[in-house]
């Protein structure tokens, strides 16, 4: 199976909307998604220490 057709469909669709509109996945090198934690909620449900003590 040769990968010919697919690098002209993703030629064309580049030549037609403009550089890196679509690119394969492997080619991204070292821009991986990463996952943030600085904004996540806390796990009342699953965290013994996290639940709130009331007074």
């Amino acid at each position: 199976m040769s990968s010919e057709p697919l690098m002209q469909a993703l030629d064309a669709i580049n030549q037609r909307f403009g550089k890196d509109t679509q690119r394969l996945a492997s080619g991204l090198g070292q821009h991986r998604w990463t996952a943030r934690f600085d904004m996540v909620s806390q796990r009342y449900t699953t965290n013994w220490n996290e639940l709130p003590l009331a007074r």
